[in-house]
């Protein structure tokens, strides 16, 4: 069964509805505030020009609609992630892979030991079985593994100013092999 339930009608003068004010002059509604707010908003001040706001807003939402239309092409590539066909001998997911390795610096290699996961490399540490050095690690080394994932890393070489190709980098490599040989490396430094 349905309820119908019937308000009674508002009596002239009384209310309808909830009202809101901004501000308790608006609810004070004194002849001051009035004339304030017919200073603060002028006639015609929601209008630019000729052109409503309602009118506005539909042109712009138009515009954003054919800007999102001729966007849809830009979008990143798709690249696949593929399992391996047959897993990799000794590789367990989610375990470390630990390597030898050595980096070079100021004035011989550094000698590291490489924790790999997935085989990527995560961390550096000074290998241990390395006496000379103690298994110590300098902060440039420690701090290179970043580098490995710096979308602004350098990606082709320069001399000075000016970029170079890698037939070039391999015959400036010869010329400073040829320069250096008779004195075997002595004198010889990379920065």
């Amino acid at each position: 069964m349905k309820i119908e339930v019937t308000h009674p009608e508002p009596k002239p003068g009384e209310p309808v509805g909830a009202q809101y004010w901004r501000s308790l002059d608006e609810y004070a509604d004194r002849p001051e505030f009035k004339e304030w707010m017919h200073r603060e908003f002028p006639q015609g001040a929601s209008e630019l020009d000729g052109v409503n706001r309602r009118h506005f807003l539909k042109i712009m939402a138009a515009s954003f609609a054919v800007a999102g239309v001729g966007l849809t092409g830009c979008r990143r590539p798709e690249s696949y992630i593929l399992p391996f066909s047959k897993q990799p001998e000794g590789s367990i997911p989610g375990l470390p892979v630990y390597f030898s390795s050595s980096m070079p610096d100021g004035w011989d290699n550094l000698p590291l030991v490489v924790e790999t996961h997935q085989h990527r490399p995560t961390h550096l540490e000074g290998n241990p079985l390395y006496q000379p050095y103690g298994s110590g690690l300098t902060a440039q080394a420690s701090a290179s593994v970043l580098d490995l994932y710096d979308p602004d890393r350098m990606t082709s070489s320069y001399r000075g100013t000016r970029r170079i190709t890698s037939a070039q980098v391999r015959d400036l490599l010869q010329e400073t092999a040829d320069k250096f040989a008779p004195t075997r490396g002595q004198g010889l430094r990379f920065w």
